[in-house]
């Protein structure tokens, strides 16, 4: 999974590989991450995380 994160890479015909960049930038914008590892039941596993309201 370490291509993940790279610019416009993307496993569908039709994909710009930009989805991935944006959920990370977003999240970091708001205090943020993302986080990605191999899902138990085959596949990647994505866990974005936000900081609670002050």
């Amino acid at each position: 999974m370490p291509r993940l994160p790279e610019p416009f890479f993307t496993t569908k015909s039709e994909g710009t590989g930009l989805g991935l960049l944006s959920v990370r930038a977003c999240a970091e914008e708001h205090g943020g991450r993302v986080e990605v590892d191999r899902s138990k039941l085959g596949g990647a596993r994505f866990t974005v995380s936000l900081p609670g309201a002050a």
